[in-house]
């Protein structure tokens, strides 16, 4: 299978550097020297606004001064100055707002229903995958077409690695036009905490990074192969007598309204610059969302005492289009809205969306299902050794299949045989596991971590091994998407401006992966430049 060649172009970094050469400037630009970029590098990563105001109008940085010794002479006397050169940075997609209104069932002194407004903080979510896919940084870590690769010459034992590998590549490229590209989409979301001990504050943000990508590249934060592409609102539901409804219809409008740009694209595909130069045309589907139990529940309109991708155990997988149609009868109370145990999300963001089975992308959650970190995962180790002999034997057999059944369903790469491992450990666990209820140690097992384990091995072969959608790197992204952007801020209308904290640092990141780029290739200055010498990277795949 071949991806068509449409022609080529100039890559971002490729445009940006010809438009430095024309005009005669540094790659640092607009900045005097390496020494100021790396000064202002430093001030944006680890100084505030304020911070670095003070900072500019000390005497040894003032364009002013003049004192027998090498000052900083820097060109800007104060952070709003400072600011302003960095926004002549080339930067990613710029941020939009939407206000969203509710009339709710509660009224006013007046007599009169009251409202509610949330303000959704978004991007153009295909602006975010022409920017990851068109990376030059990226190169040699995206792959254009799906592969089956096999451990033997006879093509029995399959591999099951990246997302390129698996099943639902293949079956989406037969969808699309011969010689066109699939975008796998890859969202997560997940509520944070932004204030530990008063306040309050919250963040809800909405990443989306690419099944092209490699995971080792996408899965490490360092990298930016993951982009923020929305906060949703997290503001009390006030207008109404019961908030749980309305705070689920908001979370899909706001989804709805975010993904609307990828409806066409996924649809009738859109020609990309590709990060190897090549004009491709790339079709954006939804493939994965990954969330921890209770998120997953919410994309698929179900409740959180339901299983998100199927009926029942042993019950046939949901129909996403069967679910469309009957949250739109809600109104005429089809028995399978209470059977199904849905939510009345009426028009849920995946309605319409081409080529996308919401329930198929539920993919496994290797942190909330199996470990919750690594103290967990060390006091495993020790688990049968404690109980062997101290317990009735099949504790012993129950707790060894839990636990190979963890270690296999956790590998990076997987073939036929460890999905067969997987398989057979889940099958031990279900034909003793009753000693447990016996023992009295526990009264049932409808626990959404023991049921969703039944979807593993379907959700390998379908979207590849699963640390590829390990929420521990959603949750690493937080510390700088949010918590950081967040202390970045003055605690008031907070959103508005970790939206343009984010903005800023992005803007330095993309120079900086430019400069890298320059300094890998040496294309456009000699070797022998200041920006050879300091100002070198590379994409990390640890």
């Amino acid at each position: 299978m071949v991806a068509e060649n449409l022609g080529t172009a100039l890559t971002p970094f490729q445009e940006q550097g010809e438009a430095l050469q024309k005009s005669g400037l540094p790659p640092w630009a607009p900045f005097e020297d390496t020494d100021e970029w790396e000064l202002v590098n430093w001030l944006i990563n680890q100084v505030n606004k304020t911070g670095t105001d003070e900072f500019l109008k000390l005497g040894l940085v003032s364009p002013t001064t003049h004192l027998m010794m090498k000052c900083f002479q820097l060109a800007y006397k104060s952070a709003y100055s400072f600011f302003k050169k960095i926004d002549t940075l080339p930067a990613g997609s710029l941020w939009h707002t939407e206000t969203f209104s509710f009339t709710g069932d509660l009224l006013d002194k007046n007599g009169e229903p009251t409202q509610d407004h949330f303000e959704l903080w978004y991007r153009n979510s295909l602006q975010c995958v022409e920017e990851l896919i068109s990376n030059p940084m990226f190169e040699k870590y995206i792959s254009y077409v799906p592969e089956r690769i096999y451990e033997d010459s006879t093509g029995n034992t399959r591999v099951y690695d990246e997302m390129w590998t698996a099943d639902w590549w293949w079956e989406m490229q037969d969808k699309i036009p011969s010689g066109s590209v699939m975008c796998p989409v890859i969202l997560a979301s997940d509520k944070t905490q932004l204030s530990g001990f008063s306040g309050g504050h919250q963040a809800y943000p909405l990443y989306l990074t690419l099944g092209n990508i490699s995971k080792s590249v996408r899965r490490k934060s360092s990298n930016h192969a993951v982009s923020l592409i929305g906060y949703i609102p997290t503001s009390e539901i006030t207008c109404f007598s019961d908030p749980q409804i309305p705070k689920y219809r908001l979370f899909h409008a706001c989804l709805k309204k975010i993904l609307e740009p990828l409806k066409s694209a996924g649809s009738n595909g859109t020609k990309l610059i590709c990060a190897d130069g090549v004009i491709r045309r790339i079709f954006p589907i939804l493939a994965a969302y990954v969330g921890d139990h209770p998120e997953q529940c919410l994309v698929a309109g179900c409740k959180e005492n339901q299983c998100p991708i199927c009926d029942g155990f042993l019950f046939p997988l949901r129909s996403q289009l069967h679910t469309e149609q009957v949250l739109h009868l809600n109104g005429h109370h089809p028995p399978e809205f209470l059977e199904w145990g849905l939510r009345k999300v009426f028009s849920p963001f995946w309605a319409g969306m081409p080529h996308t089975d919401i329930f198929m992308c539920i993919s496994p959650d290797i942190l909330h299902q199996l470990f919750l970190g690594w103290e967990y995962r060390d006091m495993s180790q020790s688990l049968l050794g404690i109980i062997s002999g101290s317990v009735d034997p099949r504790v012993v057999l129950v707790a060894q299949a839990l636990l190979d059944f963890i270690t296999y369903a956790g590998y990076r790469r997987h073939t036929t045989k460890t999905l067969l491992c997987i398989e057979q450990a889940l099958e031990v666990f279900h034909s003793h596991k009753r000693v447990l209820i016996d023992l009295g140690v526990c009264e049932h097992f409808n626990i959404p971590k023991v049921y969703s384990m039944q979807h593993y091995v379907a959700g390998i072969k379908r979207l590849g091994s699963a640390d590829g959608f390990n929420m521990e790197s959603s949750e690493r992204l937080h510390i700088d998407y949010a918590k950081r952007a967040f202390k970045a801020s003055n605690h008031r209308d907070y959103i508005m401006q970790m939206a343009r904290w984010i903005q800023c640092q992005e803007a330095m990141f993309i120079n900086k992966q430019f400069l890298a780029w320059i300094s890998s290739r040496r294309l456009i200055y000699p070797v022998d430049s200041p920006c050879q010498m300091s100002m070198t990277g590379s994409i990390s795949t640890n």
